[in-house]
């Protein structure tokens, strides 16, 4: 099967003549009609009904038709792509990381590829806290948000998405706190848990959590994320992030892993309506397509 053939069957589809299709393809209608026949045979399936004046699609005919323009306009894009990257496509893409998190293998791979083959194209790497990362994502002013959900949490509604990495949520204590490492989840009860402000949605996720595993944290928010690592350093609190992350990475703050542990996903969503061409190159090379 090949996509000359499958091209020849779609036009004597629209037309449901082979002469008419001939003529539109430039070709004889006797070439058409070995192309046809060469199709059906492979396929096992009789395509089109014929007699001397009508021409009408066969139930297989009619399945091969309906499911072959979506699959045309996936390869004539992916083309398209891989003609701009050897081009040299030219833009600017935007990547939005919530704070504390490390860029994962696979995001470093692509980005290093990208700037290495597409030297023409403008990278912009931003933290920022989750609250804001979501809205900038919804409102199309980053391309690309990179965060972490706890299992219960959901991605953005309508944003593409990508789980590039999973592993335990840990917690962020003072060197003198008298936490001991593996601790259990009940011993989260005598601890007081920092948030930035604009973190407020999920710390009331991790609340929700904690209550419905028996616990009643208490929570102290602070203006931004430099103040709670600031309180953590001097034993005002403790916060949360994934093992993989760099959060709360300071001389004076040391990592404690749970008892229980806690998945933490690290997703990649962007928009796939975005008419941003880039974005659709990331995404491949991010899923090793191209």
């Amino acid at each position: 099967m090949t996509l000359k053939q499958l091209e020849y069957f779609m036009e004597v589809a629209r037309c449901l003549s082979f002469s008419a299709a001939a003529a539109n393809l430039f070709i004889s209608q006797s070439a058409l009609s070995r192309s046809i026949a060469a199709l059906e045979a492979e396929l096992g399936a009789l395509l089109f009904l014929r007699d001397r004046h009508t021409v009408t699609l066969t139930p297989a005919g009619a399945i091969l038709a309906a499911g072959l323009p979506p699959l045309a306009e996936d390869l004539n894009r992916t083309v398209d792509l891989v003609k701009q990257v050897k081009e040299g496509m030219r833009g600017r893409l935007s990547l939005g990381i919530e704070e504390g998190l490390g860029l994962p293998v696979e995001v470093v791979a692509a980005v290093t590829y990208c700037r290495a083959s597409m030297p023409f194209v403008v990278f912009e790497i931003t933290a920022m806290d989750g609250r804001h990362l979501e809205e900038s994502l919804a409102n199309g002013r980053i391309d690309f948000a990179l965060g972490y959900r706890l299992d219960e949490d959901a991605p953005v509604a309508g944003a593409g998405c990508l789980e590039l990495q999973c592993c335990p949520l840990c917690v962020a204590a003072g060197m003198k706190s008298r936490l001991e490492d593996a601790p259990a989840l009940s011993a989260l009860n005598r601890q007081t848990f920092v948030f930035p402000a604009s973190g407020a949605e999920a710390m009331r996720r991790w609340e929700a959590f904690c209550r419905a595993n028996g616990i009643a944290p208490r929570r102290r928010e602070c203006p931004d994320f430099a103040t709670c690592v600031n309180a953590i350093e001097l034993g005002l609190g403790v916060g949360l992030f994934p093992a993989s992350g760099k959060a709360f990475d300071s001389p004076y703050v040391k990592r404690v892993a749970l008892e229980q542990e806690i998945a933490a996903r690290t997703l990649l969503q962007w928009n796939p309506a975005s008419l941003n061409p880039i974005v659709g190159v990331f995404v491949g090379l991010i899923e090793g397509d191209l």
